[in-house]
């Protein structure tokens, strides 16, 4: 961020606000963090990787958790559903049955798609 209220720009740094970043010094503005990327607190040199089983859009302060139908590898800007012949592989969950195909099942918890066993 600039100088406020007639203050030289040595005299008045400010943090970047959470969500965005400056990655060295010297710099006039923050940048927002990249899609699949947030930061969570102010003063921010860089953004963390969202992680699978959530995601987030440019700018953001923290990634949000994919709904329990829908996965995400890390890094996503957006949750999806699993392929047919694949499943959610999330511990401690009630079995439902997506659309379109029988041999895809979801559980629930931490999201990764693992293939179906056979039979």
């Amino acid at each position: 961020h600039g100088p406020e209220n007639g203050a030289s720009r040595l005299e008045q740094c400010l943090p970047c606000t959470p969500g965005e970043f400056a990655d060295g010094a010297g710099r006039t503005r923050c940048s927002l963090c990249p899609a699949g990327t947030f930061a969570n607190s102010s003063g921010a040199t860089g953004c963390y990787a969202c992680s699978e089983g959530h995601y987030s859009a440019e700018g953001m302060a923290r990634c949000v958790a994919c709904d329990t139908r829908l996965t995400s590898d890390r890094n996503a800007s957006a949750c999806l559903l699993c392929s047919e012949g694949r499943f959610l592989d999330r511990p401690e969950s009630v079995i439902e049955r997506l659309a379109n195909t029988s041999a895809t099942f979801l559980q629930e918890q931490p999201s990764l798609c693992a293939d179906c066993p056979p039979n």
